[in-house]
């Protein structure tokens, strides 16, 4: 995947922010959730793996089995939060792979 692909993403998933409901249909977190791991399972079919987890501990989220959704609602955040924030971890994850591909590493490295 190229910068440009990586950008055209990120930039996507920023709209997907504000219309969710267009794009996903229901508008509420598991329909998200879906809709993200369907984006994250075409992308690993294609040969692409997004460090969703490395932007979910750089968002100061623990790793659980959840992806972090149970600290989200532990600390209080509502699910227009919780929804807000996985998108954001998602354009966090492309940002990471497009800066780790332009410094010629794995985004999985330290």
């Amino acid at each position: 995947m190229d910068s440009t692909n990586y950008d055209k993403a990120a930039e996507f998933l920023t709209r997907l922010r504000g219309r969710r409901a267009l794009f996903v249909g229901n508008n509420n977190l598991l329909s998200l959730q879906y809709y993200l791991s369907g984006l994250d399972s075409g992308l690993w079919i294609s040969g692409h793996e997004l460090p969703i987890r490395l932007a979910t501990i750089n968002r100061g989220w623990e790793w659980t089995s959840k992806g972090g959704f149970d600290q989200m609602e532990e600390c209080g955040l509502t699910e227009e939060q919780r929804c807000l924030e996985a998108i954001d971890i998602y354009v966090d994850a492309f940002n990471l792979s497009r800066a780790s591909q332009d410094a010629g590493k794995s985004p999985f490295s330290n």
